[in-house]
């Protein structure tokens, strides 16, 4: 995970509440039914996670 001002050729664009996500077609599959959620104390957490194809 990273910061980006943008999304690199290929990504997929979610918007949610203003906030931008870029995910590539891989972590998009992934990430499809996932949570992700962040505190101040814990950073980021991402539940319900997709099992990968390979």
């Amino acid at each position: 995970m990273d910061i980006a001002s943008g999304p690199s050729a290929g990504d997929i664009t979610l918007e949610k509440d203003g906030l931008m996500i870029y995910l590539t077609e891989d972590a998009n599959r992934i990430l499809q039914n996932a949570t992700i959620n962040y505190t101040d104390e814990g950073g980021f957490e991402i539940t319900g996670l997709q099992s990968s194809c390979c």
